[in-house]
């Protein structure tokens, strides 16, 4: 139940993830290869790309639903949905299968600031645009999302101000 909790908290915040915008309250500002653009996302970018990272003992829920659906081609197929609209269509490539998501092995955190999070992306090497290539960055983890008041036991996700991080 867990697992599927996750997917269902992962489809809610990717959606998020293209409408966002605003102020951001981080100690750290977003460093400018993780930035988004929502105009390059809906205009320019011939490619979208959603790359998955887990650690071990949060690996994503790679099921199918009752229907017998696979839960990420759910998300490709909004995905898909959300480019009908323009002329040239990007190539949009989703992972279904854990051997295409990338094991960050075991880590050590039980809480995850903005500036963690940050931080991470950026050992993975995370790029929100790489030339006409627009890339979203998912990370499964265990923990909860901290403030400087600590941990917040009620958020189940986050996508980072102004880049295109979704920590789950």
């Amino acid at each position: 139940m867990k697992t599927l909790f996750r997917v269902t908290a992962f489809f809610i915040f990717g959606i998020g993830l293209l409408s966002c915008g605003g102020d951001s309250e981080n100690s750290t500002p977003v460093p400018v290869d993780m930035q988004s653009d929502s105009s390059f996302y809906f205009q320019t970018a011939d490619a979208i790309n959603i790359d998955v990272y887990y650690e071990d003992t949060a690996e994503p829920y790679t099921g199918q639903t009752i229907g017998g659906l696979n839960y990420w081609n759910v998300l490709f197929e909004n995905l898909t949905e959300i480019f009908d609209y323009r002329s040239a269509k990007p190539a949009i490539t989703v992972p279904d299968v854990v051997e295409e998501m990338n094991s960050l092995g075991s880590l050590t955190d039980e809480s995850w600031t903005v500036d963690d999070i940050l931080n991470l992306s950026s050992s993975v090497g995370v790029k929100s645009i790489e030339g006409l290539q627009a890339n979203f960055s998912v990370f499964f983890v265990n923990g909860y999302f901290a403030d400087a008041s600590g941990d917040i036991p009620n958020v189940i996700g986050v996508n980072i101000t102004g880049s295109s991080i979704i920590f789950i």
